[in-house]
């Protein structure tokens, strides 16, 4: 947590607010090396030149989550400031590249505290959509309590199907998929189906195998996957189902 030095302005009187800069998604990938990025946000006020806060840098990530917390104390005009947080790719020999920015009226703070994801726009043209959001929390007064918020904006999905025949379980073991990039809060997969064959011997057993003959009859089976749901803190599903001959 940092505290800004107080700082008096004319017409104006002190106040505090608390503010956390949780995490961003969806960001630009400004290293053409790795199409990633490596953000950190620094924190101003226009017309307060001393105010320059920033967070840590988090390398190699669209999805960043810093929660870093700070506490800042000044005579601003609350009807008329506002706080800019501006995205950077941290970048070790050249200019750092701007991942766009985010701007917040004070006065919004004094409705009390409140958790939001802000759309980030062109720093030069606060009207132009850029890439990605930024969470922040804010709270108004030194003291404010601002709850903590677990953001696992770099999920991972994992589904286990097993599939039950007559003659026994078939497991299918798909790879964990890790899915980086989620820009939006609640991302929804499609149906899928599976096709599923068989045969069927004189016997009435079943066999796996994918050869036939005049004395084996085929029969097709499908399983119909439902629709999964994840938002950005998605965790493991597992999917079973029973195959039904037609």
């Amino acid at each position: 947590q940092a505290t800004t030095p107080k700082i008096g302005v004319e017409s104006s009187k002190e106040v505090s607010f608390k503010v956390r800069v949780a995490g961003a998604r969806g960001l630009h990938g400004a290293d053409w090396s790795n199409g990633l990025s490596d953000p950190f946000v620094k924190i101003s006020i226009d017309g307060f030149p001393k105010i320059d806060l920033k967070t840590k840098t988090i390398k190699a990530n669209l999805n960043p989550v810093w929660n870093d917390e700070f506490t800042i104390t000044g005579a601003f005009n609350v009807d008329t400031s506002q706080i800019r947080f501006s995205i950077f790719d941290w970048d070790l020999i050249t200019r750092n590249d701007s991942l766009g920015c985010v701007f917040v009226a004070m006065s919004d703070l004094l409705a009390g505290p409140f958790s939001k994801w802000f759309p980030i726009v062109k720093c030069d043209a606060p009207s132009v959509p850029f890439k990605g959001e930024l969470f922040l929390q804010f709270g108004w007064g030194s003291d404010a309590h601002l709850p903590a918020i677990d953001l696992n904006l770099n999920a991972e999905l994992t589904v286990n199907i097993d599939v039950k025949t007559p003659s026994g379980s078939l497991g299918l073991n798909l790879p964990s998929l890790t899915l980086p990039s989620i820009p939006l809060p609640k991302v929804s997969l499609p149906s899928a189906s599976l096709g599923l064959s068989g045969k069927k011997n004189k016997n009435g057993g079943s066999s796996s195998s994918s050869s036939s003959s005049s004395s084996n009859k085929t029969a097709h089976t499908g399983l119909s996957l439902p629709s999964l749901g994840f938002g950005s803190g998605a965790g493991k599903a597992r999917v079973e189902g029973d195959v039904k001959k037609p």
